[in-house]
Order: structure tokens, then sequence, then C-alpha cells
């Protein structure tokens, strides 16, 4: 069995709400999905980042993937080395991600199994679905005044934990994981503060400031926040 074909298909999703964080502001998610098509008509699946560059490089990958044998476990596990080599720029890492997604879901079609089995089995039955808040409840609308306006009046708070709290409300999300734009640790402090007074224990929360602190930074504000229970 080879990969007789692939198929590559760029994907935009309009945005209710501007998504922000410490290093973008989206009013759309873009996303390439890959299709590796055997002779046999089994088709893996996989997806990566779908800008341009991350589309053209996809491609590129997958192409070169043609006539080659649906691929063995040992063959995976040298695909994510060179995926995961150090000197490869970020582009060329996620474009490759895609790729090997969709040859992990063919290689497990092909003999029958599930992926978790060709990664050792099975650890859990179910996971919860984490749901990833915006740094700010921003309308798309909004330009990039609005947001430095936003973020400069410290009161603000509230209204990024009001959004939080009512996405778990309507969803009956379990997990959260809140964005932020990494510039102030007072602000993030009292973010997860609140989160976890209003949420209370059973609800899992993260911080994802994106590395955008400095060391020193980053260690004052877990610090400060180690007694929530992140």
């Amino acid at each position: 069995m080879r990969i007789d074909r692939v198929h590559l298909s760029r994907v935009r999703v309009p945005l209710s709400h501007i998504y922000v964080s410490s290093r973008v502001v989206l009013r759309s998610y873009e996303k390439t999905v890959v299709r590796l098509i055997s002779n046999d008509g089994l088709i893996g699946v996989g997806e990566t980042a779908g800008d341009a560059a991350g589309f053209d490089l996809a491609c590129k990958f997958a192409s070169s993937l043609l006539g080659y044998s649906v691929p063995s476990a040992a063959f995976l596990d040298e695909f994510t080395a060179f995926r995961a080599f150090r000197g490869r720029p970020v582009e060329c890492r996620k474009a490759a991600g895609g790729i090997e997604m969709a040859l992990w879901d063919i290689a497990g079609k092909s003999i029958g199994v599930p992926v978790c089995s060709l990664l050792g089995g099975r650890v859990h039955h179910k996971i919860d679905m984490v749901c990833e808040i915006s740094a700010g409840p921003f309308q798309p609308q909004d330009n990039n005044e609005t947001l430095d306006a936003f973020f400069s009046d410290i009161e603000n708070v509230d209204l990024v934990v009001a959004k939080a709290v009512s996405v778990v409300e309507r969803y009956g999300y379990r997990s959260i994981k809140q964005k932020s734009i990494g510039s102030n640790i007072e602000w993030d402090r009292r973010v997860m503060t609140a989160l976890r007074n209003e949420l209370g224990p059973d609800v899992n929360l993260r911080l994802d400031p994106n590395a955008a602190y400095s060391v020193s930074d980053a260690s004052e504000l877990c610090r400060q926040i180690d007694d929530l229970g992140l």
C-alpha cells in the first residue's frame, strides 16, 4: 500500500469575537487540512497553519511523500525527529506537523488500530475539552486603539472575568485556558484570582501569556498565583 494522492485545502473560519493574545490579534482562523490518500482508498487526515507560507510548505512536504509506502511506526519516529530538529524554522515545523498527523492517521488505519495504539496505548478514555478565552472581550469592529485603551485600565479585569464565567455557564466547560497579552503581571494576577473565586475549585484553570514575560516577571507572577491551583 502506497501514498497515491495528496489533497490539501485552506479553510478560513470567521470569529464572532476578536481573539487576542500576546502574539496575535485574530479575526478569523486559517487552517490547512491535509489528506494523504493511499492506492487502496485509505485517507489520513491532519491539519496545520493555514497562512499562505504554511500552506505552500505543507504542499511541498506532502508532495514529497507520493509513491511512498504507507508508513511504519519506525518511519514515523524518524519523521518526528526530522520535524522537531531545532535548526529548522518554526514555519517548517508547523507544516511538517500537519503532515505527520496525517501519516499517523493513515498508518493506524492501514493496520486497523487507533493511533493511540501506535503511541504506546490508551491512557485515558476521555479528556476535558479546554476552552481558550481571549485576553479581552472584543468585537470584530474594535481596532488596536480600542485594545490599547482597554488594557490600560485595570478595572477592565472584571469584564475579562465576566466573559470567561459566561462561557463556562453557557457551555459547561470544566477546563479554561485564559490568554494574556503578557504586559502586566498585576493584571494577570487579578484575572486568575477572580476566575478562581468565581468558578471555584472544580474548574481547571490555565494562564497562557505566550512566553511574553521576562524570566524575573514570570517567576514573580508564578509566585503570586501559586496558591490558586492552576
